[in-house]
């Protein structure tokens, strides 16, 4: 009865209160010496059949939103957060989470810190590129708002690719938007139980790699799909270096080519290891707790590798990531859960947030991944003489690093 009461009340605060829970939840105001521009292009790979679909004549289109260090901002207007999607469609799949559905039509009226199509700053010739990947099924480019925009006001052009019906909504650029395969979702799902079950038992050393091993050889339905995601990235990958290609040319000639990392969440941590594998414009990688499928167990990694787990997924990927020729780090983050590495750590306390991004407060959160992020790419694109983690990161938050060095 006092939970029923509860959640009375909550329903009541979110129908006649819509102000005060919209000012509960807020973009942090990023840390970076520049404003924040954004954008959104499209792409689409004419030589590559859409699998996802019965026509044999559709082939591959998505969206990507761009985040870019901001020259001139006067007149312009700031993007809404969530803007542009369905937002029934968000209340539908983020019923899993119990989120009160009236949030996503408040938090939906709310800033973000980034201007629509807005020059990208002349401060310097051109910008590392971070291409980002959103998780499987409920990821979206812009619930990883925050991230993106500390990383282009810190002098990072971020390149956050969509990945067309495995997530619940895609801008299909004036068509139908595209969305998620329930049927898809559910197989991934099937696998993902199966993994978490069998690594979950594992506790040794010997067991970890047993179980990986297992996990890896039993997934044809995640394997596809990060296949497709990679074939996403190379694609986006080859359009930077094409003058007359798909991507905008106020982006594209900012783009430092020689300096490119992959940032990405669940599923797509998994894409930027494995394109990390495939690709050598790949510098630098980091995982935000995502299982690590694909080709590089037993293969040496030739780019630098950051290992991010939740508190919840801790040691998931050590039996895959054995070997490497250059710097390769596990990084644990106490009393944090899967979803912490999204918005919803920003989220109001209209639900039960703790089940879903633990128990760490957020503006600790923000301020370690803050640190965290930026510290990694100015070490390894911007090539920056500097400790990573740095000293801050190690002796002011509650963390467990291992560091293989080249």
């Amino acid at each position: 009865m006092k939970r029923l009461i509860t959640q009375i009340l909550i329903f009541s605060a979110l129908s006649f209160s819509g102000n005060l829970i919209a000012q509960e939840f807020s973009l942090p105001v990023p840390t970076g010496e520049y404003k924040v521009g954004t954008t959104k292009f499209y792409l689409k790979d004419s030589y590559r059949e859409e699998i996802f679909t019965e026509n044999q004549l559709d082939n591959r289109e998505f969206m990507v939103r761009a985040w870019y260090p901001a020259g001139n901002t006067d007149g312009s207007q700031p993007l809404k957060y969530l803007e542009g999607y369905n937002i029934d469609t968000l209340k539908y799949y983020w019923k899993m989470f119990e989120i009160p559905g009236k949030l996503f039509d408040l938090i939906g009226e709310i800033n973000t810190n980034s201007f629509i199509d807005v020059p990208v700053s002349e401060n310097l010739p051109a910008y590392p590129v971070v291409i980002f990947s959103h998780g499987y099924g409920l990821g979206l480019p812009e619930l990883y708002s925050f991230m993106a925009e500390e990383l282009a006001s810190n002098g990072f052009i971020v390149l956050s690719l969509t990945h067309p019906y495995e997530s619940v909504e895609i801008d299909a650029g004036g068509k139908p938007p595209v969305y998620l395969s329930e049927e898809r979702a559910t197989q991934m799902l099937q696998e993902n139980l199966m993994e978490y079950a069998v690594m979950k038992q594992a506790s040794t050393d010997k067991e970890r790699r047993n179980a990986s091993q297992s996990v890896l050889e039993n997934s044809p339905v995640a394997n596809e799909s990060l296949s497709e995601w990679v074939k996403d990235a190379e694609y986006l990958l080859n359009q930077m270096d094409s003058p007359s290609g798909q991507i905008p040319s106020f982006i594209l000639e900012k783009l430092d080519r020689d300096n490119i990392g992959v940032l990405g969440h669940s599923f797509g941590g998994a894409m930027g290891g494995q394109l990390g594998l495939n690709d050598t414009r790949i510098k630098a990688v980091m995982n935000m707790d995502g299982y690590q499928y694909g080709d590089l167990m037993g293969n040496d990694l030739n780019f630098t590798y950051a290992m991010v787990y939740s508190d919840f997924n801790k040691q998931m990927n050590d039996a895959i990531l054995t070997s490497s020729s250059n710097d390769l780090y596990f990084i644990t983050i106490a009393e944090t859960m899967h979803f912490t590495f999204t918005d919803m750590i920003l989220y109001p306390e209209v639900f039960d947030k703790a089940s879903f991004t633990g128990i760490i407060k957020q503006e600790t959160f923000v301020e370690m991944m803050n640190d965290l992020i930026i510290n990694y790419f100015n070490k390894y694109l911007y090539r920056r003489d500097m400790d990573f983690p740095s000293a801050v990161f190690m002796n002011e938050y509650d963390v467990d690093v291992k560091t293989m060095r080249k």
